[in-house]
């Protein structure tokens, strides 16, 4: 072979050593499996002279079988005219048999070279890092919380099987696939992918922890808290994300769910603690109070300046001015319109409540506050935060059932990290506190972690719905602060509610424009069913120069109108009335004086009305009570008005 291709004895001598002092066996097999040529390193590891393995089949000397085995790779060479390879192992060795073809002149499969490499001592490395792989896996799989990590291609290269339960997939199916294309929703792929972009090319800094939503096999949602750490190399490259997950889809649910319940408990909240009152009393009460102001006024108007009567009257109408503030605030807690939230300063919320607070919680408990000068201001809806300190007070009276003190205290305060790291959900930064404390029964530990569950209660059977501190903890998350409580057995209570700070001004409500001139001269009809309030209408709007029709009903109204023979420019109707209601006649009169404008008065809230489908939306209202001054401005407003 050497004589015919033209080399020297010497390149031929060089060629053999070379060739022998490979640790590879090296066969050239002809097309038949034949061994043409080999080295010695074949006859050390099958025990022949090397003249003695030419000659022979590969599949005799490294099988011992009569053909060849069903592996083999050189069929498979032949036919791909490629190198093919196959796994071999013999005793307790493992070896690599490569295949490489020969090619004749014409490209024709002329045989091929066979090398067995031992790979024995890899064998034994790869399958000790299998085992300590292995070994992760299982220590993965024990955890209850999803683990995945993905390279800077956003491959998935592990996952542990509370993962695979989550996504609803066998490990095999996750493993090697492109995790942002289906694992997460289409509408927060190309964002999520940016940010990934950036994190793998160090552009920013992973955030140690996030939420996202991710996609499972059927198509389901699951919300995933993530914890993240970036993978290097040991040259410090990036190679990648190990995160662990926690399921939270059904704390979410749970905190979507309590939101949609919040407007039904707070209103419940609102008609359990003041609603019976207000819708009780609240519409006869407000006649009187009319009756009386007014008619104070009228007197106080004729007396002299130094009359000694002056005096006496102005107690009787301050008194029931302070009464009709008091029944306005009452009725104010029973409405259900939502309320948006404004600049506001809690020492004000808490002087206007605080009458009203110690008529709630009664006279054997004594109401004490402490409020922080310079106090900052926080962004709250006012009706809520009301509610927040009334449920708290009623929850408070109902723990010192023995009478007791009452504490209302607000402070400037700076949530810190060790505090945070104490208390989960606040955060850092400037905030205001109110607190709220009795010196009551107090609450075990197993009463305090569950005070703020939704129907959890300690009272008695129908004394409490158990919704009023889960109120007050949807309030308070919903204006974004927190609320915690301290307590133990027989020490009393306290509920501290922080509100983050906000720079902004307290927000006022604009006043109303006054008309120029309350005075008129149109025709007015006025129907009431209480007489003494009736009667004061009338004098009102004659004294102002109207001309005027009472009536006490709907149907004295309707006969007064069609024998009158005149327009009548506006009616001013109650709109509760004994037969026939004010919406009713209304339209009744309409009918027979065209363009007739109208102005509803009542004891009841403009909520309370409408409820009860008695107005429609965006009817003019003069609320119980009134003063002549305020009637006489609706009237000139809704007169002058489209």
């Amino acid at each position: 072979m050497p004589d015919d291709s033209g080399n020297s004895s010497q390149d031929l001598r060089d060629w053999q050593a070379t060739f022998d002092a490979a640790n590879d066996v090296i066969w050239i097999l002809d097309k038949n499996h034949r061994i043409v040529r080999s080295n010695k390193a074949a006859g050390r590891l099958f025990g022949l002279e090397t003249e003695d393995l030419v000659g022979k089949h590969c599949f005799e000397v490294a099988h011992g079988t009569p053909g060849p085995i069903a592996k083999c790779p050189m069929p498979r060479a032949r036919k791909s005219l490629s190198r093919e390879s196959m796994e071999l192992e013999i005793g307790e060795r493992f070896f690599l048999v490569t295949v490489d073809p020969i090619l004749d002149s014409r490209g024709n499969f002329d045989g091929a070279v066979h090398i067995i490499s031992d790979i024995t001592e890899y064998k034994k490395t790869e399958e000790a890092l299998r085992k300590e792989r292995d070994r992760a896996q299982m220590y993965l799989d024990l955890a209850g919380v999803m683990f995945v990590a993905i390279d800077t291609e956003g491959t998935v290269t592990l996952i542990n099987r509370k993962g695979c339960e989550v996504l609803g997939c066998a490990r095999d199916e996750i493993i090697g696939v492109k995790w942002f294309d289906k694992f997460v929703a289409a509408g927060e792929r190309e964002k999520i992918k940016t940010i990934f972009g950036k994190l793998m090319s160090g552009e920013i800094e992973t955030p140690g922890y996030h939420e996202n939503p991710i996609i499972t096999a059927n198509g389901e949602e699951r919300i995933i808290a993530w914890h993240n750490t970036i993978l290097k190399d040991e040259a410090g490259n990036i190679i990648g994300t190990l995160s662990s997950g926690g399921d939270i889809t059904a704390r979410k649910l749970a905190e979507q769910e309590r939101e949609k319940l919040q407007e039904q408990l707070i209103h419940s909240q609102k008609m359990e603690s003041v609603g019976r009152l207000a819708g009780g009393v609240a519409h006869d009460f407000n006649n009187l109070l009319t009756v009386i102001e007014n008619y104070a006024d009228f007197v106080a108007e004729g007396l002299g300046e130094n009359d000694p009567l002056r005096d006496d009257l102005r107690q009787i109408i301050e008194a029931g001015q302070k009464a009709s503030g008091l029944t306005r605030q009452l009725l104010a807690f029973s409405r259900r319109q939502v309320m948006e939230p404004r600049i506001i300063d809690l020492n004000e919320i808490v002087a206007d409540l605080q009458k009203m607070l110690e008529r709630l919680i009664g006279e054997d408990i004594e109401l004490r506050t402490v409020l922080a000068e310079d106090l900052g201001r926080v962004n709250a809806d006012p009706g809520q935060v009301e509610q927040v300190l009334m449920n708290l007070a009623v929850n408070a009276r109902d723990a010192m059932l023995g009478g007791g003190r009452l504490l209302i205290e607000t402070a400037n305060v700076d949530l810190g990290e060790d505090y945070v790291a104490r208390h989960p959900g606040s955060i850092i930064g400037p905030h205001v506190m109110l607190a709220v404390s009795d010196n009551g029964q107090g609450m075990t530990e197993d009463v305090r972690q569950k005070i703020f569950e939704p129907f959890f209660t300690t009272k008695g059977l129908g004394r409490g719905t158990g919704l009023g501190l889960s109120t007050v903890y949807g309030i308070v998350r919903q204006t974004g602060g927190n609320i915690f409580v301290y307590s133990e057995p027989g020490e009393g209570t306290t509920f501290k509610v922080y509100l983050p700070l906000d720079e902004g001004e307290v927000s006022e409500q604009k006043p109303d424009l006054e008309p120029v001139d309350l005075r008129g001269t149109e025709t007015i009809m006025v129907v009431e069913d209480e007489e003494a309030v009736l009667k004061l209408a009338k004098r009102i709007l004659s004294s102002a120069g109207y001309k005027v029709i009472a009536a006490q009903s709907g149907d004295e109204a309707l006969g007064k109108c069609e024998g009158h023979g005149g327009e009548i420019d506006l009616l001013l109707t109650d709109v509760v009335m004994p037969g026939m209601s004010g919406k009713e006649l209304a339209g009744r009169l309409a009918a027979i004086s065209p363009g007739l404008k109208v102005l509803y008065m009542s004891g009841y809230t403009d909520e309370a009305v409408a409820q009860h489908g008695v107005l429609k939306e965006g009817a003019r209202l003069l609320a119980k009570p009134f003063e002549s001054s305020q009637m006489l401005k609706k009237i000139r407003i809704t007169l002058d008005g489209d």
